[in-house]
């Protein structure tokens, strides 16, 4: 009889265990989903258009916001990039001026704006051009270099209690075909002299030199696709 109860015992402690390792597993996915089994394969863009949820129609197409300020889904750390279809890149001050690029591979846009969040708007972005497959490729290049999936959710910089402005910040959303979508965020201050707010300076130099790279060439595109803005 003692040794049943000692084996029955164990076997309770053991499934306990397992049950607490499988809950601070699912604490400790902070960033992206757990690994899917199958990466890669041909991507049908139509099907998917085809098939999108109501939230992806006519009225998200001008409002990128929701990628930030939805409950969506988190996409797997090792997500196919090949199917990214939404990008967003943004750097500013609060109450000031904004860095933002744009990559909208679903309506085939690009843009770009030096002021504004006009991300929530696409339709006032200062520059705008015709998406072409290079943009995709390019992205993708970057965000591998930079290992921007390992990145922190949100790096918290240091701040300054009772200053007025001044908050520095960035955000860098993308959704994938599915729906799901990966968040990556900074605050810092002005005030403070510490850039603490961004990743590693190297892998923040890879993504965002692309960036200002492609910022300026869609300036250039969009000059060329209207040229009477330049009479």
């Amino acid at each position: 009889m003692k040794e049943k109860f000692v084996a029955l015992l164990t076997i309770g402690l053991l499934i306990v265990v397992l049950v607490l390792s499988g809950c601070l597993e699912q604490q400790t996915g902070q960033r992206c989903e757990q690994q899917l089994d199958v990466e890669g394969g041909e991507i049908d863009m139509d099907d998917i258009r085809i098939n999108r949820s109501p939230r992806h129609g006519e009225r998200m197409r001008n409002n990128m916001n929701y990628i930030f300020v939805s409950d969506l889904d988190l996409a797997p750390c090792n997500v196919n990039l090949n199917t990214i279809e939404r990008f967003v890149f943004v750097n500013g001050v609060e109450m000031g001026g904004s860095f933002s690029v744009v990559i909208d591979r679903m309506f085939e846009k690009v843009y770009h704006g030096n002021s504004g969040l006009f991300y929530r708007q696409l339709d006032r972005a200062p520059f705008s051009a015709a998406f072409i497959d290079e943009d995709l490729t390019r992205l993708i290049e970057a965000i591998e270099n930079s290992d921007f999936r390992n990145w922190q959710e949100h790096y918290q910089g240091t701040m300054v209690e009772g200053a007025l402005g001044g908050t520095l910040f960035w955000r860098i959303g993308i959704e994938f075909s599915d729906g799901s979508v990966m968040r990556r965020s900074g605050t810092g201050h002005v005030v403070s002299g510490v850039d603490d707010h961004y990743p590693p300076q190297e892998q923040w130099d890879i993504l965002t030199n692309f960036i200002n790279t492609l910022g300026q060439e869609i300036i250039e595109r969009h000059n060329a696709e209207n040229p009477q803005a330049d009479e």
